[in-house]
């Protein structure tokens, strides 16, 4: 890929000189009293030339993971006298997300994970994409997009695959990060909140041919510091793979949930009947194709339903709805097969 020569970065109004690490906050509009709506943003500006790498976080409200893994890596561990290049973090993609922990924009019901590039016309939800893309993005040679997954998951990257170069980058990325890397294909018809799968930032970047990675950690809402730790460790490593810091990959915690093998694209299984759930394998599990996985029971504990893998694959993720419970379409369960190359 490209990379930069050793000259002062800017974003938005903030400017950056080689060595120095800069904070400051990126103007995307006005709220309905007045007020700014501002990203906030850490640049690191390496005293060397190297790519440009973004890292963001909390598109969505309820995934607070991230912004504490950008803090570690940009405050903590990356020295801008040794780096080969330059970050431009955003911790928090969506404020009116995060202010009232909600996965979509309470302001206009968006969900900005599906919106992008933006618009700088529109509401402020697509404003904030808009200057996400023309701020960060656009002048961006890799992509770190952080999200979280709920409790019961597994730690994985999501890696939008095509059969290019910056397909096989994606891949690649994702391999050195060190999570588990499930294949993620474009879904225009929706289910449930996901209302559908595009407008990603990550189908942003694979358009302008930019190497980009949606990190899932866990869990929704709060932070495990294993978990914390493993997002540290694999974003130093992309960073160590690029050149842009000394050393090599290091791999991850064996005893975090981590499939080796590449997976997916995930298959959705839905409920039929209402009532509690309950997982009947553990996540990270094989199963069988027509195995159980769960099954639901109604209020006074009768078994109204069972749920049975549509695949052989390994079990993603238990998306909990509320208080352990599905209605009819809800999603139960993702199951992931072995990608066949």
């Amino acid at each position: 890929m490209a990379t930069t020569t050793s000259e002062t970065l800017r974003v938005g109004e903030i400017e950056c000189s080689p060595g120095r690490i800069m904070l400051g906050r990126l103007l995307v509009g006005y709220e309905r009293d007045g007020a700014e709506l501002t990203l906030p943003v850490i640049l690191v500006n390496g005293a060397q030339a190297g790519p440009t790498v973004y890292l963001g976080a909390l598109i969505h409200g309820n995934e607070p993971a991230g912004a504490e893994v950008i803090r570690r890596v940009l405050r903590e561990q990356v020295d801008p006298e040794k780096l080969r290049g330059s970050l431009i973090g955003i911790p928090i993609q969506n404020p009116l997300a995060y202010r009232s922990s909600t996965y979509h924009s309470l302001d206009d019901g968006l969900n900005a994970n599906r919106i992008f590039p933006g618009d700088p016309s529109e509401t402020l939800t697509n404003r904030m994409v808009a200057c996400i893309t023309s701020q960060a993005v656009e002048q961006s040679q890799y992509i770190i997009d952080f999200h979280c997954n709920v409790a019961d998951s597994i730690l994985f990257n999501f890696v939008r695959w095509e059969d290019s170069e910056t397909g096989r980058h994606n891949l690649e990325l994702s391999r050195v990060f060190g999570f588990t890397s499930v294949l993620s294909e474009v879904k225009r018809h929706g289910f449930g909140f996901e209302e559908r799968l595009v407008g990603l930032l990550a189908d942003e970047a694979l358009a302008r041919g930019v190497p980009a990675l949606t990190v899932e950690l866990t869990p929704t809402f709060n932070w495990d510091e294993p978990v914390i730790a493993a997002g540290v460790r694999g974003t130093l490593n992309v960073l160590r793979y690029l050149k842009m810091l000394d050393g090599v990959p290091e791999p991850q915690d064996e005893r975090l949930p981590i499939i080796q093998e590449v997976l997916g694209p995930q298959l959705r299984v839905t409920a039929e009947r209402g009532g509690f759930v309950h997982p009947q394998a553990t996540v990270g599990e094989w199963v069988a194709d027509g195995e159980v996985v769960a099954v639901v029971r109604d209020p006074c504990g009768d078994v109204v339903e069972e749920i049975r893998a549509p695949a052989a694959g390994y079990v993603l993720s238990y998306p909990h709805h509320g208080n352990h419970a599905a209605a009819s379409g809800d999603i139960v369960v993702f199951v992931a097969p072995k990608h066949q190359t």
